[in-house]
């Protein structure tokens, strides 16, 4: 399980997540980000490589779910399982939740994925 939220110690849902990943056998990950601000290409690649290792099935998680997540889902789409350009993008996108708005605060995902395009293999457009 990635949390993409960070370590929230304290918090009920938090400190219920740990207590029931511990009690399932399940491997936490905390992976703090923002849904507001660009993912540099460093920590992109940190979280490919945490994505890389987990153990599957994985869940991954922010808050709703559509911003942080469908990020982190569009990066393992086209690093991991070499998808089509196409295929990572729809994972940033109103059909999970996410408001692809020039000026949303969440737009953040969306200019992260288009700046990292060359590095993921993708022509920069």
């Amino acid at each position: 399980m990635i949390n993409l939220r960070g370590d929230s110690q304290g918090e009920d849902w938090y400190d219920q997540e740990l207590a029931t990943s511990k009690a399932l056998d399940i491997r936490h990950y905390d992976f703090p980000m923002s849904d507001r601000e660009e993912l540099s290409q460093d920590r992109a690649m940190q979280l490919v490589a945490l994505m890389e290792k987990a153990e599957k099935p994985m869940l991954i998680h922010c808050r709703a779910g559509a911003d942080r997540t469908g990020l982190a889902s569009a990066l393992y789409m086209a690093k991991i399982a070499r998808s089509s350009e196409r295929d990572a993008e729809a994972q940033i996108s109103i059909r999970f939740g996410h408001i692809s708005v020039l000026f949303s605060p969440s737009y953040a995902m969306d200019s992260t994925f288009e700046k990292l395009e060359p590095v993921l293999g993708f022509p920069h457009s």
